[in-house]
């Protein structure tokens, strides 16, 4: 059985800053502010559902407002206030804080995908298919937000069957932490290790990391978590339910 496969980011082929995309951008499910302490800054996301045809089932798009430095600085002050950032935001936008235009600087798609629990249960979360954002919020923890979004919203996050060495850190440093985590092979449709943070060392290795990968971005792998192969498969995902998040 083969982990998800780290690959480099070259040949990770699901670019998705081009548009249009068959999304319904008329009917947003939801819209949420929310404010950024690491950036200091107040953002935006959407979620929007996939229309008939469209390969996602949905996805989020995510903007960066922009306000005069006056506003900033007061949105900064009245949302240090509060530890969830949603609430901060619209606090600080109810203090009639105007927005002076949103710039879309990332999107994340999703499908669903349907599993079968350890009771024989069939379960549905939502496996992220793809993602991107701009070069300058890279740093920010955005990415964990939105997955934490979608976590508490659908039960489940699903990984890639691939991901690149970046969505390998965001889960080791972020979902690992908050989420309980399983991988589960697809071919079988069962669970076959879980993540425990008192192992040491671990008995989950749940990435495959070719051998030819770039000595000088080995630093960001952790690699007591993963598998060296030149063969991957890419049948085995990663589960995080949201019972750590309720």
């Amino acid at each position: 059985m083969s982990p998800p496969d780290i690959i480099l980011e070259e040949n990770y082929g699901k670019p998705l800053h081009n548009l249009p995309l068959d999304f319904n951008y008329e009917k947003p499910a939801e819209s949420r502010y929310f404010f950024n302490p690491a950036f200091g800054g107040l953002f935006k996301f959407n979620e929007l559902k996939g229309t008939p045809g469209c390969e996602f089932s949905g996805c989020l798009e995510v903007f960066y407002c922009h306000v005069n430095e006056m506003a900033l600085n007061a949105i900064a002050a009245i949302a240090e206030d509060y530890d969830d950032p949603y609430e901060g935001a619209n606090k600080a936008l109810e203090a009639c804080i105007d927005v002076d235009r949103e710039e879309l600087i990332g999107r994340y798609a999703f499908k669903d995908f349907v599993f079968q629990d350890d009771d024989g249960q069939r379960k549905v979360g939502k496996q992220i298919k793809g993602a991107f954002i701009h070069e300058d919020f890279k740093q920010f923890k955005i990415a964990t937000l939105l997955y934490k979004y979608l976590t508490k919203k659908y039960h489940y996050l699903i990984s890639d069957n691939n991901q690149t060495y970046q969505g390998h850190i965001l889960w080791v440093l972020s979902v690992l932490k908050w989420g309980k985590v399983k991988s589960y092979d697809c071919v079988e449709e069962r669970f076959i290790s879980a993540y425990d943070p008192n192992d040491n060392p671990p008995d989950f290795k749940p990435w495959s990391v070719p051998y030819n990968f770039p000595m000088d971005l080995e630093h960001h792998l952790r690699a007591d978590l993963c598998v060296r192969t030149n063969t991957p498969l890419t049948n085995v995902v990663l589960i995080a339910n949201s019972s750590l998040l309720e």
